[in-house]
């Protein structure tokens, strides 16, 4: 199952039909609990008289969307123009005067999209250190977004990106 767990689908398909018994009754139907049987006793296979083989399909994008390990230094996205704009104006302000950037309801959510975009490249369920990774990445890069009085300086980012990376695989 770790192997299928962010495939798209399976398909099993059938390679040939068990003969029928002698005296010329057709075999007997599959149950549940033969079938479940069967696929996981490769020798029940073969005794059985048919064979079963299981291909693992899924779409061109979500293979090679996911073909890439984690990587060591989460790569941070280019958001949206308008977004990238405010960030790049709130970076240049942090750096003169220190000031954070609060940002609004739009702007927050158009970063956990490019967010979300970016890992599902590489993995759809992230452990609890991998959302600290992308969260220190994105106040690394972005240093306006560093959040005060937080221990870390991203610990809300990582809850929304959690809950954003949620509703983004529900959508996928």
């Amino acid at each position: 199952m770790s192997d299928i767990q962010d495939k798209s689908s399976i398909k099993v398909i059938f390679n040939s039909v068990a003969p029928a018994q002698p005296g010329g009754t057709p075999p007997p139907p599959y149950s549940a609990a033969a079938t479940s049987a069967t696929l996981n006793d490769s020798s029940s296979l073969s005794s059985a008289g048919s064979s079963f083989d299981t291909d693992i399909l899924s779409s061109p994008e979500s293979t090679s969307l996911r073909s890439t390990p984690w990587p060591i230094v989460f790569p941070m996205p280019r958001f949206a123009y308008d977004t990238q704009l405010q960030l790049d104006r709130a970076n240049a302000a942090f750096k003169e005067t220190g000031a954070l950037l609060n940002p609004d309801t739009k702007p927050k959510s158009a970063i956990l999209d490019g967010l979300a975009e970016t890992i599902v490249k590489y993995k759809v369920y992230l452990s609890d250190r991998e959302f600290d990774e992308v969260a220190e990445a994105l106040v690394t890069t972005h240093p306006c977004l560093k959040e005060p009085g937080s221990v870390t300086g991203y610990g809300g980012w990582k809850t929304s990106l959690k809950y954003k990376l949620a509703n983004y695989r529900t959508k996928l």
